[in-house]
């Protein structure tokens, strides 16, 4: 899974999360990587997703480009899991953004004219369970599908809709990434905020806000 976050501010903390995505999936059946050494290439080409290393492969498909979008995801999931089962997974998400964001926040210096887009590479195991691989700081914009540049360019529109708020037009005394009062921006939600009531926050966290103490399920 590639999901995007912003945090607009870590001193209070402000997080928005994107609701849009993608699920990366490889062209060769899962191998066991123990069984079968004598064809090292092929038994990558099952586990590494990314497309810069499966677009080399001869079953390379250059319409989807091994790529489930966020929202063909999500009604796969409660197709066959139900609605219950799918918000887990969320929640699961939006407690891994906060909890890796928090865990970092105190070494994190704070300007109000600056932002950070990161993009999270997460995994689903068998029993639902979300491991988080990676944070980039700097994650890819390229596209390589028609879905992929319109989700993208979606995201870039929706981002500086946040930092720079058009309110900022009215009071250019009140400049920063961290101005935006909204909510909802297109596709982000406020996830986090420190500085506010947690009522305005619009995402499934197991998080008490007012405590700032993350309450974590079975699941961590």
């Amino acid at each position: 899974m590639r999901t995007y976050v912003l945090v607009t501010s870590y001193k209070p903390l402000k997080i928005y999360r994107y609701n849009k995505g993608f699920c990366r999936f490889c062209f060769e059946n899962y191998q066991n990587l123990t069984k079968h050494v004598e064809n090292p290439e092929e038994v990558l080409y099952s586990h590494l997703t990314n497309v810069s290393f499966q677009k080399n492969s001869d079953k390379y498909n250059n319409v989807h480009g091994g790529k489930w979008q966020m929202e063909t995801f999500r009604v796969y999931m409660e197709l066959n899991y139900g609605l219950e089962q799918t918000n887990d997974l969320f929640e699961q998400f939006d407690n891994i953004y906060i909890a890796s964001l928090k865990s970092a926040q105190s070494v994190m210096c704070n300007d109000k004219h600056c932002f950070e887009l990161y993009g999270y590479d997460l995994m689903i195991d068998d029993d639902f369970k979300v491991w988080l691989i990676e944070i980039n700081a700097s994650p890819s914009l390229s596209t390589t599908t028609k879905e992929d540049k319109k989700m993208k360019k979606s995201l870039m529109n929706d981002l500086l809709n946040v930092v720079m708020p058009p309110t900022w037009l009215n009071d250019k005394r009140n400049t920063g990434s961290a101005t935006c009062k909204e909510v909802k921006v297109g596709d982000f939600d406020l996830l986090y905020d420190e500085s506010r009531d947690p009522s305005v926050s619009s995402g499934r966290s197991k998080f008490n806000v007012k405590s700032k103490k993350p309450v974590f399920k079975k699941y961590f």
